[in-house]
């Protein structure tokens, strides 16, 4: 769905029933889960993190979008499952600190936003 055209005929119908599916309600539990990881990586920037919170809820942010995008047709859906398989991982890795957890997820985060970009500036998308 573009922002510069109106929706095709039956689209609305369709974003309706994209909305019963239940993706975005994984999103929302995602703002729990991370909300919770990220306060326990500020209340413990210089030490030891829940391995969980911050890369769980990464996960599963980044999962429920690429069901929401795969459900409205609205771009790819490969690199958010790739992003969500490696950010797991680097929070158990780096839970040995909170700044190195939050710093792990920002970059995962951070190339799944610029390959969008730059597959939106070359029309691949």
């Amino acid at each position: 769905m573009s922002l510069t055209r109106p929706p095709a005929a039956g689209a609305v119908g369709h974003i309706v029933s994209v909305d019963r599916s239940g993706a975005h309600l994984v999103m929302i539990i995602r703002i729990v889960l991370v909300a919770a990881g990220i306060t326990n990586a500020i209340h413990h920037f210089t030490g030891h993190v829940n391995p969980w919170w911050l890369g769980s809820g990464t996960a599963i942010f980044l999962i429920g979008h690429a069901f929401y995008r795969a459900m409205l047709r609205s771009g790819r859906v490969a690199d958010r499952l790739v992003a969500a398989v490696c950010v797991v991982p680097l929070g158990l890795v780096t839970s040995f600190a909170g700044r190195a957890a939050m710093a792990a997820v920002m970059v995962v985060l951070g190339a799944v936003a610029a390959i969008d970009h730059r597959l939106a500036t070359r029309g691949l998308t």
